[in-house]
């Protein structure tokens, strides 16, 4: 179990009193009216509303809940006391999660506070309440760590490693520390030095930071406003590099499809008034899609399709002069012609 020592570790410009402080300011608050909004269906809403029922324990209701955790045999009665302390800290994780709200590009807020509340489950599996330091101390070690680890992830449209996570926030506190004092960004020399590393890796580093503002995600909507109906989405305008569509190819099976069609159509109704049945309509198209090679097949000879059908080559010629013979119809043939 990571002992209160390895956290404070973890982050040594903030001291323990500045935590405690903070946190105590922030769960002795009890009216959190003032955050919710009209929006009742807006989740963030509804979950401060939510908060507003719990307040947080006294430091004797704090260490008797714990120790009864430590001496319940059964599990249901650890999972209900697990819960009720959960509940009452659940300030301290919204409190926590507000500080990285500035920090957000493709998460929401309620998943922010979704990934914080994690870590607040892992400090009170591990929570020592003998070792005399508060809870919502030991508790926001790991409910900072879980948002930092969540914006790592998944605040990014490209997922970069943690620890070049983090080293891109060094990157940009030195970057800021500069601006303070000068009108020009901080050259690489002094990021370098500022933090102890090579300039090419700085550069490698800046290359990143530089490429995050400026890609943006297909699913993007090009309309400000993406509750608009038919809106168009970047995807759907942005052409494929490694595509390789072969557009007249495309355009001949379109044409060879509405010479289908045709013949499907005029000869169900000619088949109708002279009692010709279905088969003779099918055999009439197999006959023109063989005799012109339709979807990339080979050109048959009349020879060739008369000994498929068991009949002369005769009979497949008449058949064919058929079917040209309503193709050259005037009705089809303007249509037809503008396939050219």
């Amino acid at each position: 179990m990571a002992t209160i020592d390895e956290l404070m570790a973890l982050n040594t410009n903030i001291d323990e009193k500045d935590i405690n402080k903070a946190v105590d300011e922030f769960i002795n608050e009890t009216d959190v009216n003032d955050v919710i909004d009209s929006r009742i269906n807006d989740p963030l809403s509804m979950y401060m509303y939510e908060m507003s029922k719990w307040q947080p324990f006294t430091e004797a209701e704090e260490k008797q809940i714990f120790k009864e955790l430590g001496e319940a045999e059964s599990e249901d009665k650890r999972k209900q006391l697990k819960d009720e302390i959960f509940n009452r800290n659940i300030r301290l994780v919204v409190y926590v999660a507000k500080r990285y709200y500035k920090n957000l590009k493709h998460m929401e807020p309620i998943d922010l506070i979704d990934e914080a509340s994690l870590g607040l489950l892992k400090a009170i599996d591990r929570y020592d309440y003998t070792t005399g330091y508060k809870f919502s101390t030991y508790a926001y070690w790991w409910i900072n760590q879980a948002c930092t680890r969540s914006i790592a992830n998944d605040n990014d449209l490209i997922r970069q490693p943690v620890h070049i996570h983090e080293f891109i926030i060094k990157v940009k506190k030195a970057q800021r520390k500069w601006e303070q004092t000068h009108d020009n960004n901080a050259p690489v020399d002094y990021i370098a030095k500022e933090l102890n590393i090579s300039e090419e890796k700085v550069r490698n580093v800046l290359i990143i930071i530089d490429c995050q503002s400026n890609y943006i995600s297909l699913d993007c909507t090009m309309s400000k406003n993406s509750e608009e109906p038919g809106d168009t989405e970047v995807g759907e305008i942005v052409p494929d590099p490694k595509g390789n569509v072969d557009f007249e190819k495309v355009e001949v099976n379109q044409f060879q499809d509405r010479i289908i069609e045709i013949l499907s159509k005029a000869n169900n109704k000619t088949s109708t008034r002279s009692n010709r049945s279905i088969e003779q309509t099918k055999r009439m198209v197999d006959v023109i899609k063989r005799r012109f090679g339709f979807d990339n097949c080979r050109i048959e000879t009349l020879e060739e399709i008369a000994q498929s059908y068991g009949v002369s080559r005769e009979r497949v010629r008449q058949i064919e002069a058929q079917a040209l013979k309503i193709l050259r119809n005037p009705k089809y043939k303007r249509e037809l012609a503008t396939w050219k």
